[in-house]
Parts: structure tokens; C-alpha cells; sequence
């Protein structure tokens, strides 16, 4: 007994040796700086920010990343850098090169709690190191295809093919993403480092990923197919994410490319073909032996994604080849939930065949049921064999029960079948407005306190959430100028980050990392709406877009579906439809028309369901300048839906 005592002491003694700096006055530079510098720059310094992530100034660690801040002060236990230093918050616990100690976790909790003061003079962004005027221009001649100016330049000075721009790319990192074929040739001739890498480890390769034909002749010219970038991606990963990416992944399979490798989040090439639902590349992928039970570092399999995609053809083809329909997430989360999410009764009934369990619910209380339940596509049937394999109907998440989820979206099937009353399905989802309190008003006058309230909560949006984002900055922003272009009162700017605190940067987009397609679509809409001029960056989002469209014209949005702003393909085809329109370079004149009529064939053969699906049918449609007959059959398919109280609703079964 005494000897059990005298071990419980020693260690009570030593967890309070490593946690006795939450008690101290923590120091930035002496104490959290050291351990930033060594655990967490590498990843989230001034060369790589990963998931848009810096730690070593003190504007952008608090702004966050590309989910939002990372540090509370003041609350290190709602802090997302403690989360996932801890146990990993869901994900991949960091740093991934192993964990911090108790004694460093616990300075890092007191410093948050302390206030997160970072103790350093908050600065103007220092100027970038300066690029020689004559490798600007020679980048610019590369990617215009100016090759008599390429040539003469090299001719001036043979150094230029090794020059290096800002973030470390080469003159064939340019060629390869924006340049021709034959102007590759003259830089590989002329002695430009086929596998030269950039500030994010990514090479020539990696920028010409959208090309077969400049993959093949980098290969041939000695290119590493299985070269990785800082964030673990792989060739083969990118060739399976992008929308019509075969042709590349074939090719890289018959030069020898690995296929098994993951991004330093776990991700594998079968994921990325999975969440798109790209079964040619989940098929080839498969019978190249790929593990379909590997997990990324959530927990998430190949088949969670495939289930988020309502896509049963994909399901069934993991599940055949023995993918685990029962498989949780860190977070608890089941293929069954996101299947039950986008509402495809055949992927339902596959996953339930197999024995998927249907009462687990996530960290936040969500069940299958509860997921089908708050689903815009109000999937009665599934919500039928849900209940019929015994779903708990008390079931809570976030508070809130299956029943009370089915009552916002108005007099449904759902919500009979759930047990809402007669009364809430009558009120159709919507609170009655007050009565009296209206008055006449003109439209300036209505517009301008309107502007006026967006303009201070997109201030305010900056401020608490660290970021520019879609909802806060771009809308209003586009709303701004729209308004200035009417002669209506509007705000001359829409508070928004500086750009060197943008998450997205030129480099990222290259290598198709951003959180998706929709977020930098909204921003050249905003862009386009302020006459903001065409640079390298919009140069990579449209690059990024084209590389992210079907071979039949849309850009599915699977994962990431947060109505409105984030509402699926119709939205999303309309806006890529307007970028392009605004953004797309001279030079790629005819690829973009080619881009542009499959997603305006793509609108025009599409059925949409809700409002505003038919509403950004029939802007994408305008904007596609398409024949006229469709335009109208557009429109009048809008009208139609027009209720009598002169109104839309969001969905059919909603009021006005």
C-alpha cells in the first residue's frame, strides 16, 4: 500500500512539475516563440503555410487558417492549436512529426489564457524580397508564349531559365502551368531544372498536372513522377481530384507512379476519386491493389466520401471490394450519415444491406436519421428504411430531435412521417413577419442602411473570425458595387484582409489546395463586380476551375454543401461560367469557350429543385450567352414558381 502511495505521489509530483507554467507569467519570445519555431514553422512559417495556417506573426496565427482562428485568447480550451496539439481534434494530431510534451502543451494553455500577447510590434508586412525587373519580364514573356522575347532574353542572359520568382518557382514551373508546349522545349533545351521545387516543394509537374501533354515530355525529360509537395500530395493524388483527370492518371500509371501514397493528412488518390465520384479513377485505382479501408488521418475511409456523393454506383463498388460500411471517424462519424445527408435512397439501402449501424451518433449528437431529417432533399423513403431498421426518433444533436429538424423545411413527407403536428407543418418552415411597421420607401433609401449594416458586420466578421469569407466580404462587397454602378449610396470599400493575410495564394491554387472551387469562384465574382484587374492569382483560380469542371460540364459539389452561399453544382456552374467570362487569359481564348459550352450544355440539360438552383440556372445561362430559347425556358421555369403571394420559397414544401 505504501509503495502504491509513494508512486501515486511521484506522479501527482511530476504532472505538477509540467503543468506549473499555466501558474507563471508566460513570455512569448522566451517561452511559446522557441517552441513555435521548432514544433510548428516548418509547416506553418514564412515559406509553407500549410491549410493557410502561419504561426510566426502575430496578424495572420490569429486570423487562422482555411477553417477558421486557430487561437481564442483567453480560452486555450476552445482553441483549435491546443485541440489539435492535444489528441488531435478529430484529425491528425500535431505536430506529425511526433507530440508535443505536457510541459510544452501546458505553456502554450497558459500563454492562450494569458491573452496570447505575441509581445512583438505589430508591423505593416515588410516588403518581399525583391525580384530582379529582368526575370519578371522573362516570366511574363513565358507565359504569354511571347517566344522571340523568351529567346532574345535568353540570349541577354542564359540564367534567367534558373531564376526563381517570389515563391521560389522557376520559368518552367510558369511554362508548365500557363505556357506552350513548344516554349517548355526551348527551357528544357536551354537547361531549366526539370524537377526545380518551389517554396511548397511542388515542381514543373505538379503546375502542368492539368496537361497530358506536358506531363508526358516532362517525364521524358526526366521529371520525378513520384515527387511529393510539403502537404504530402502526390501526382497520382492530384490527377485523381481533378475533374477530368484520367488521361493524366493514366499515364502516370504506365510510367511507373505510385498510387498508394497519402498527403500528410492521410489523404489517398482513391479518396480524392471517391469524393468526386470518379469511378473510371476509383476502378483503375482498385484493381491496382489500393487499400480501400486506408483512413486519413480523421479516420475517414474512400466510402465516406463516395457516400457523400449519393452516387450508389460508387458505393457499391467499395463495398464489393470489401470496404467496411462500419467504419467511425475520430468525430464518430459513419458513411450511413453522409449517405443519409445527400439523400440517395440506393446508397442507403447498399450501406444498410451490408449491416451499416444506424443509431451511432457523431461528436455533435447527429445520427443517420437526424442527418436525412435536416437534408434539403427531404428523403422520405431513406427516412422510411431508417425508421424501419429502428432509428432512435429521440435522438438528439445539438439539442435539437429528428422532428424538430424536419419542421423548418415546412409541410413535408419527412415531417409527417416524423410526427411533426399539423400546426408547425402549416407554418411551411417560415416565422410570420410582424404586422404594421412598414412603410413606403424608395430604393436608395432602402439599399443604403441595408449596405450600411453589411458593411459593419464584415468589419466585425475580420475581426472575431480571422478571415475574408464568402458570406462577409465577397456578397457585400459585389452588392457594394453593384449598387455604386445604379448611382444607388453604397459604401466606397467592403472591410476586407489585406492580400499578403489571404489564406489562398497563386502557389496553393497551382496545386489545386484550397477547401474547394466555390469559395474562390465567389471571389472573382467580387473581383469582377469591383473591375478588379487580372493578375497571377486570378490567373490560378481560373486555372484551378478549368481543372476542376466534369467532361460533362459541372462542378459537383459533394462535400462542403452549406446553403446559401455553398449550395451545390447550379451555383457553383453559374459563377465558374461569370470567372471565366471575366478572368480567363487571351491566350487561353479557345480552351475557355470550350469550358464555358459544356457548362452552359450542362445548365440547359439540368433539372434543378429548389429556388435558387433555378435561379443561378438561369443567371449562369445569361452569362454564358446562351441561345435565346434556353435563356427563356429558363426564366419562365423561375416564374412558374412564383407562389401568389408574389414570393419563392426555398424549397417546394416552404412558404414564401
Amino acid at each position: 500500500m505504501r509503495a502504491q502511495l509513494l508512486i501515486f505521489l511521484g506522479i501527482l509530483a511530476s504532472a505538477q512539475t509540467k503543468l506549473a507554467p499555466v501558474n507563471a507569467k508566460i513570455d512569448y519570445e522566451k517561452d511559446v516563440q522557441p517552441i513555435l519555431a521548432q514544433k510548428c514553422y516548418s509547416c506553418h512559417g514564412e515559406e509553407v503555410q500549410q491549410s493557410g495556417l502561419r504561426l510566426d506573426r502575430r496578424q495572420p496565427a490569429l486570423r487562422g487558417g482555411d477553417y477558421g482562428p486557430v487561437i481564442i485568447p483567453g480560452k486555450s480550451t476552445d482553441s483549435k492549436l491546443i485541440r489539435r496539439v492535444v489528441d488531435g481534434d478529430g484529425g491528425l494530431q500535431m505536430p506529425p512529426t511526433g507530440p508535443l510534451s505536457d510541459e510544452e502543451i501546458g505553456i502554450l494553455r497558459a500563454w492562450i489564457d494569458q491573452g496570447a500577447d505575441f509581445r512583438i510590434e505589430v508591423q505593416e508586412e515588410r516588403a518581399s524580397r525583391p525580384v530582379d525587373p529582368k526575370v519578371t519580364a522573362f516570366i511574363s514573356a513565358v507565359r504569354s508564349d511571347d517566344t522571340r522575347v523568351v529567346e532574345k532574353l535568353i540570349a541577354s542572359d542564359p540564367e534567367l531559365v534558373r531564376a526563381q520568382d517570389r515563391g521560389g518557382s522557376t520559368p518552367l514551373h510558369h511554362a508548365a502551368g500557363f505556357g506552350a508546349l513548344a516554349t517548355i522545349k526551348l527551357l528544357l533545351d536551354k537547361g531549366a531544372d526539370v524537377n526545380a521545387a518551389n517554396r511548397l516543394k511542388s515542381t514543373p509537374l505538379f503546375w502542368a498536372i492539368h496537361d497530358e501533354a506536358k506531363v508526358s515530355l516532362l517525364l521524358d525529360r526526366g521529371a520525378d513522377i513520384n515527387a511529393k509537395t510539403a502537404d504530402g500530395r502526390t501526382l497520382a493524388f492530384q490527377a485523381a481530384l481533378m475533374g477530368n483527370g484520367m488521361p493524366v492518371l493514366r499515364l502516370l500509371l504506365d510510367k511507373g507512379a505510385r498510387l498508394d501514397g497519402k498527403t500528410l493528412i492521410g489523404m489517398t488518390p482513391l479518396m480524392a476519386a471517391a469524393g468526386r465520384a470518379n469511378l473510371e479513377a476509383m476502378r483503375l485505382l482498385i484493381e491496382n491493389k489500393v487499400d480501400v479501408n486506408a483512413k486519413n488521418a480523421a479516420g475517414a475511409t474512400a466510402l465516406m466520401a463516395a457516400a457523400s456523393t449519393g452516387n450508389p454506383q460508387a458505393v457499391r463498388m467499395l463495398l464489393e471490394k470489401g470496404a467496411d460500411p462500419n467504419v467511425k471517424t475520430k468525430k464518430n462519424e459513419t458513411a450511413l450519415a453522409d449517405a443519409a445527408t445527400a439523400g440517395d435512397e440506393e446508397t442507403v439501402r447498399l450501406l444498410l444491406d451490408r449491416g451499416a449501424e444506424v443509431n451511432v451518433q457523431d461528436i455533435r449528437g447527429y445520427s443517420p436519421l437526424l442527418y436525412a431529417a435536416g437534408s434539403d432533399a427531404m428523403p422520405a423513403r431513406i427516412v422510411r428504411m431508417l425508421l424501419a431498421k429502428g432509428a432512435d426518433v429521440n435522438a438528439k444533436g445539438d439539442g435539437e430531435t429528428a422532428r424538430m429538424l424536419a419542421a423548418k423545411r415546412g409541410d413535408s413527407e419527412v415531417a409527417r412521417l416524423l410526427g411533426v403536428p399539423d400546426e408547425e407543418r402549416k407554418l411551411l418552415g417560415v416565422v410570420p413577419a410582424a404586422k404594421g411597421g412598414m412603410r413606403e420607401r424608395s430604393i436608395a433609401d432602402t439599399v443604403q442602411p441595408a449596405l450600411a449594416l453589411l458593411e459593419r458586420q464584415s468589419g466585425n466578421f475580420i475581426r472575431i473570425g480571422g478571415c475574408n469569407s464568402c458570406h462577409a466580404q465577397d456578397l457585400p462587397s459585389a452588392a457594394a458595387a453593384l449598387a455604386r454602378d445604379r448611382g444607388l449610396p453604397a459604401p466606397k470599400l467592403i472591410p476586407q484582409l489585406p492580400p499578403h493575410m489571404h489564406a489562398n495564394t497563386a502557389e496553393r491554387l497551382m496545386d489545386l489546395n484550397t477547401v474547394g472551387a466555390i469559395g474562390v469562384a465567389w471571389e472573382l465574382f467580387d473581383y469582377g463586380m469591383n473591375r478588379v484587374t487580372r493578375d497571377q492569382y486570378t490567373d490560378a483560380v481560373v486555372r484551378y476551375i478549368k481543372a476542376m469542371q466534369t467532361p460533362e460540364g459541372s462542378w459537383p459539389m459533394f462535400q462542403g454543401h452549406r446553403p446559401p452561399m455553398s449550395s451545390g453544382p447550379y451555383q457553383m456552374a453559374a459563377l465558374a461560367i461569370y470567372a471565366l467570362n471575366q478572368y480567363a487569359r487571351p491566350e487561353e481564348k479557345a480552351d475557355t469557350a470550350k469550358a464555358i459550352a459544356r457548362a452552359s450544355a450542362w445548365l440547359e440539360a439540368a433539372t434543378p429543385t429548389t429556388t435558387q438552383d433555378r435561379a443561378f440556372r438561369l443567371m449562369g445561362l445569361r452569362w454564358a450567352n446562351a441561345v435565346g430559347a434556353s435563356i427563356a425556358a429558363a426564366a419562365k421555369d423561375l416564374a412558374a414558381t412564383q407562389r401568389a403571394d408574389g414570393g419563392w420559397s426555398q424549397l417546394a414544401t416552404m412558404g414564401s
